[in-house]
């Protein structure tokens, strides 16, 4: 598939249809976790939060991130508060069709955009190690691996960082 960034881009979701955009793809992002790597996200009530996405990821503490391809939304990523000046990178997911189109490293570029802009001095996330190409695309992005802030049930679990200048 040859992918034409013309046809593609990114929104700040501000609309009731692009949360309930959101939370498609978060559903999906969850099943993804559970099928690749057996983790099941209930136990941060997962599925009971989906409908305070719009509280959680809203300004002027965060924000949702939509990648919208001919008309359809095929990735997001959200910002949230974690402390008054730490933010964390959530639920960062692209369909499989649209892996390896360089559409996760402008995402997340315009995910630490966003945090800076909300006034952020940090954002954080957590990821497992089989998300290799995550890994790399975080660390490419100047992360740096932390001790853990956040209790996570999954094995191996790994906790970044960046510092936001």
């Amino acid at each position: 598939m040859n992918v034409k960034t013309s046809r593609m881009k990114y929104v700040i979701v501000s609309s009731v249809q692009d949360y309930e955009k959101a939370k498609g793809l978060f559903k999906e992002y969850a099943e993804a976790l559970l099928t690749e790597f057996g983790i099941n996200v209930s136990f941060e009530k997962f599925y009971e939060k989906l409908d305070e996405i719009i509280v959680e990821y809203n300004t002027p503490i965060g924000g949702i991130i939509l990648i919208i391809f001919n008309n359809e939304a095929v990735g997001c990523v959200g910002v949230r508060r974690l402390e008054q000046e730490i933010s964390e990178l959530k639920r960062m997911y692209i369909k499989p069709a649209f892996h390896n189109k360089g559409f996760g490293k402008t995402l997340l570029l315009q995910a630490i955009e966003l945090a800076k802009e909300l006034g952020y001095k940090q954002i954080r996330l957590t990821t497992v190690p089989g998300m290799k190409s995550a890994i790399k695309l975080y660390q490419n992005a100047r992360f740096v691996e932390i001790e853990p802030y956040c209790y996570h049930p999954a094995k191996g679990v790994r906790y970044y960082e960046l510092i936001l200048t």
